[in-house]
Protein backbone atom coordinates (compact mmCIF):
# COMPACT_ATOMS: atom_id res chain seq x y z
CA UNK A 1 0.00 0.00 0.00
CA UNK A 2 1.42 3.25 -1.06
CA UNK A 3 0.43 6.33 0.91
CA UNK A 4 0.26 9.57 -0.94
CA UNK A 5 1.28 12.64 0.98
CA UNK A 6 0.25 16.00 -0.36
CA UNK A 7 2.18 19.02 0.80
CA UNK A 8 0.32 22.31 0.82
CA UNK A 9 2.41 25.41 0.81
CA UNK A 10 0.75 28.66 1.83
CA UNK A 11 2.46 31.80 0.68
CA UNK A 12 1.79 34.87 2.78
CA UNK A 13 1.89 37.99 0.71
CA UNK A 14 2.79 41.20 2.47
CA UNK A 15 0.39 43.98 1.49
CA UNK A 16 1.26 47.48 2.63
CA UNK A 17 -1.41 49.15 4.77
CA UNK A 18 -2.14 52.69 3.69
CA UNK A 19 -2.64 54.90 6.74
CA UNK A 20 -4.21 58.32 7.03
CA UNK A 21 -1.86 61.31 7.12
CA UNK A 22 -0.77 62.25 10.64
CA UNK A 23 0.42 65.65 11.85
CA UNK A 24 3.96 65.36 13.20
CA UNK A 25 4.88 68.99 13.88
CA UNK A 26 3.50 72.51 13.73
CA UNK A 27 4.90 76.03 13.91
CA UNK A 28 3.76 77.90 15.95
CA UNK A 29 3.22 74.98 18.30
CA UNK A 30 -0.19 74.18 19.74
CA UNK A 31 -1.04 76.32 22.76
CA UNK A 32 1.90 78.68 22.26
CA UNK A 33 1.45 82.42 22.77
CA UNK A 34 4.24 83.97 20.72
CA UNK A 35 3.17 83.67 17.09
CA UNK A 36 3.77 86.62 14.80
CA UNK A 37 0.48 88.25 13.68
CA UNK A 38 1.52 88.04 10.03
CA UNK A 39 3.94 85.16 10.37
CA UNK A 40 4.02 81.92 8.44
CA UNK A 41 2.09 78.94 9.81
CA UNK A 42 3.47 75.45 9.04
CA UNK A 43 1.82 72.05 9.46
CA UNK A 44 4.01 69.03 8.69
CA UNK A 45 2.58 65.56 8.05
CA UNK A 46 4.20 62.13 7.98
CA UNK A 47 3.46 61.53 4.31
CA UNK A 48 3.28 63.59 1.10
CA UNK A 49 -0.09 65.22 0.45
CA UNK A 50 -2.07 65.49 -2.76
CA UNK A 51 -1.68 69.17 -3.79
CA UNK A 52 -5.14 69.26 -5.39
CA UNK A 53 -6.74 68.66 -1.97
CA UNK A 54 -4.97 71.56 -0.22
CA UNK A 55 -7.20 74.56 -0.97
CA UNK A 56 -8.61 77.65 0.72
CA UNK A 57 -11.73 75.59 1.44
CA UNK A 58 -9.97 72.61 3.02
CA UNK A 59 -7.44 74.69 5.01
CA UNK A 60 -8.85 77.73 6.81
CA UNK A 61 -7.39 80.36 9.15
CA UNK A 62 -9.56 82.00 11.79
CA UNK A 63 -8.89 84.72 14.36
CA UNK A 64 -11.14 84.96 17.42
CA UNK A 65 -11.61 88.72 16.91
CA UNK A 66 -10.64 89.27 13.29
CA UNK A 67 -12.56 86.34 11.79
CA UNK A 68 -11.68 84.42 8.62
CA UNK A 69 -8.35 85.16 6.93
CA UNK A 70 -7.20 84.40 3.41
CA UNK A 71 -3.64 84.19 2.20
CA UNK A 72 -1.42 81.97 0.06
CA UNK A 73 -1.18 78.23 0.74
CA UNK A 74 1.89 76.32 -0.41
CA UNK A 75 3.21 72.77 -0.08
CA UNK A 76 6.91 72.33 0.69
CA UNK A 77 9.32 69.64 1.94
CA UNK A 78 8.24 67.12 -0.66
CA UNK A 79 4.56 68.04 -0.27
CA UNK A 80 4.58 67.06 3.42
CA UNK A 81 4.30 70.60 4.85
CA UNK A 82 1.42 73.03 4.44
CA UNK A 83 2.55 76.64 4.75
CA UNK A 84 0.05 79.48 5.16
CA UNK A 85 0.51 83.23 5.52
CA UNK A 86 -2.52 85.12 6.92
CA UNK A 87 -3.81 88.05 4.86
CA UNK A 88 -4.43 90.44 6.51
CA UNK A 89 -2.34 89.72 9.63
CA UNK A 90 -4.04 88.59 12.83
CA UNK A 91 -4.43 90.96 15.76
CA UNK A 92 -1.81 91.00 18.49
CA UNK A 93 -2.71 88.72 21.40
CA UNK A 94 -5.39 86.96 19.35
CA UNK A 95 -6.33 83.28 19.51
CA UNK A 96 -5.78 81.69 16.10
CA UNK A 97 -7.41 78.48 14.90
CA UNK A 98 -6.30 76.55 11.81
CA UNK A 99 -8.70 73.89 10.54
CA UNK A 100 -7.78 71.19 8.03
CA UNK A 101 -10.76 69.31 6.63
CA UNK A 102 -10.94 65.56 5.99
CA UNK A 103 -10.89 66.28 2.26
CA UNK A 104 -7.12 66.79 2.53
CA UNK A 105 -5.58 63.51 1.41
CA UNK A 106 -2.22 61.85 0.97
CA UNK A 107 -0.58 61.43 -2.42
CA UNK A 108 -1.98 57.88 -2.43
CA UNK A 109 -5.53 59.19 -1.97
CA UNK A 110 -6.06 58.44 1.73
CA UNK A 111 -7.91 61.32 3.50
CA UNK A 112 -7.38 62.49 7.06
CA UNK A 113 -9.08 60.27 9.62
CA UNK A 114 -10.71 63.30 11.27
CA UNK A 115 -10.60 67.06 10.72
CA UNK A 116 -7.53 68.69 12.24
CA UNK A 117 -7.82 71.72 14.53
CA UNK A 118 -4.62 73.55 15.50
CA UNK A 119 -4.70 76.55 17.84
CA UNK A 120 -2.20 79.08 19.20
CA UNK A 121 -2.08 82.77 20.13
CA UNK A 122 -0.20 85.66 18.57
CA UNK A 123 2.20 87.69 20.69
CA UNK A 124 1.09 90.80 22.53
CA UNK A 125 2.81 94.12 22.00
CA UNK A 126 4.77 95.52 24.98
CA UNK A 127 2.65 97.75 27.21
CA UNK A 128 3.27 99.90 30.28
CA UNK A 129 -0.02 98.91 31.96
CA UNK A 130 -1.12 102.51 32.34
CA UNK A 131 -4.69 103.12 31.26
CA UNK A 132 -6.96 106.13 30.76
CA UNK A 133 -10.73 106.15 30.27
CA UNK A 134 -11.39 106.77 26.57
CA UNK A 135 -15.17 106.99 26.89
CA UNK A 136 -18.34 105.20 27.94
CA UNK A 137 -21.28 103.75 26.02
CA UNK A 138 -24.75 102.97 27.31
CA UNK A 139 -26.26 99.65 26.27
CA UNK A 140 -29.75 100.78 27.32
CA UNK A 141 -32.34 102.92 25.59
CA UNK A 142 -33.31 106.20 27.29
CA UNK A 143 -35.52 105.43 30.28
CA UNK A 144 -35.11 101.68 29.87
CA UNK A 145 -34.88 99.62 33.09
CA UNK A 146 -31.99 97.33 33.92
CA UNK A 147 -31.43 94.86 31.07
CA UNK A 148 -28.62 92.94 32.83
CA UNK A 149 -25.94 93.07 30.14
CA UNK A 150 -23.88 89.93 30.70
CA UNK A 151 -21.91 88.56 27.76
CA UNK A 152 -19.85 90.37 25.16
CA UNK A 153 -17.84 89.40 22.10
CA UNK A 154 -15.53 91.60 20.06
CA UNK A 155 -15.33 90.46 16.45
CA UNK A 156 -15.24 91.77 12.90
CA UNK A 157 -18.85 91.09 11.90
CA UNK A 158 -18.82 92.94 8.55
CA UNK A 159 -15.24 92.16 7.44
CA UNK A 160 -14.11 95.79 7.29
CA UNK A 161 -10.98 95.09 9.35
CA UNK A 162 -12.33 96.58 12.60
CA UNK A 163 -13.71 94.74 15.63
CA UNK A 164 -17.40 95.25 16.36
CA UNK A 165 -19.00 94.62 19.76
CA UNK A 166 -21.96 92.28 20.40
CA UNK A 167 -23.58 92.25 23.86
CA UNK A 168 -26.12 89.80 25.30
CA UNK A 169 -28.72 91.02 27.79
CA UNK A 170 -30.36 88.63 30.22
CA UNK A 171 -33.44 90.65 31.26
CA UNK A 172 -34.42 91.93 27.80
CA UNK A 173 -33.52 88.64 26.05
CA UNK A 174 -31.82 90.33 23.13
CA UNK A 175 -28.50 91.00 21.44
CA UNK A 176 -27.24 94.57 21.02
CA UNK A 177 -24.53 95.24 18.47
CA UNK A 178 -22.20 98.23 18.24
CA UNK A 179 -20.64 98.42 14.77
CA UNK A 180 -17.16 99.93 14.62
CA UNK A 181 -17.03 103.29 12.84
CA UNK A 182 -13.47 102.67 11.64
CA UNK A 183 -12.14 105.70 13.51
CA UNK A 184 -11.73 104.34 17.02
CA UNK A 185 -15.38 104.54 18.03
CA UNK A 186 -18.72 102.79 17.59
CA UNK A 187 -22.02 103.62 15.90
CA UNK A 188 -25.28 103.58 17.93
CA UNK A 189 -26.27 100.03 18.81
CA UNK A 190 -28.91 97.98 17.03
CA UNK A 191 -31.21 95.60 18.92
CA UNK A 192 -31.69 92.01 17.74
CA UNK A 193 -34.44 90.18 19.69
CA UNK A 194 -33.69 86.52 20.38
CA UNK A 195 -36.74 84.46 19.51
CA UNK A 196 -37.33 81.98 22.31
CA UNK A 197 -34.42 83.42 24.25
CA UNK A 198 -34.42 83.11 28.01
CA UNK A 199 -31.63 84.78 29.98
CA UNK A 200 -29.05 84.82 27.14
CA UNK A 201 -25.61 84.97 28.69
CA UNK A 202 -22.36 83.60 27.18
CA UNK A 203 -21.59 84.54 23.58
CA UNK A 204 -18.84 83.42 21.21
CA UNK A 205 -18.03 83.97 17.55
CA UNK A 206 -16.99 81.58 14.79
CA UNK A 207 -17.48 80.84 11.10
CA UNK A 208 -19.87 77.93 11.57
CA UNK A 209 -20.84 77.33 7.94
CA UNK A 210 -17.56 78.16 6.23
CA UNK A 211 -18.88 81.11 4.23
CA UNK A 212 -16.15 83.49 5.42
CA UNK A 213 -18.41 85.52 7.74
CA UNK A 214 -18.37 85.48 11.53
CA UNK A 215 -21.41 83.86 13.16
CA UNK A 216 -22.43 84.23 16.81
CA UNK A 217 -23.35 81.47 19.26
CA UNK A 218 -25.40 82.48 22.32
CA UNK A 219 -26.20 80.21 25.27
CA UNK A 220 -29.45 80.69 27.20
CA UNK A 221 -29.35 79.90 30.90
CA UNK A 222 -33.13 80.01 31.36
CA UNK A 223 -34.20 77.23 29.00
Amino acid sequence: MIATVRLCVVLALTVPVLAQPQLVSADPTAGSMGGLPGGEISLTFDTPLDPSTVTSTSVQLYGRWSGVHGGPLTLTQGNTTIQAVPVPPFACGEQVTVTVQRTVASASGIPLATPLVHSFATANRPAAFTFTLAGTRSVRLPGEPNIITYGGHAGDLNRDGFADLAMTNEASSDLRVFMNDGAGGFLPFTIHPLAGGSVPSPIEGGDLNGDGWMDLVIANTGN
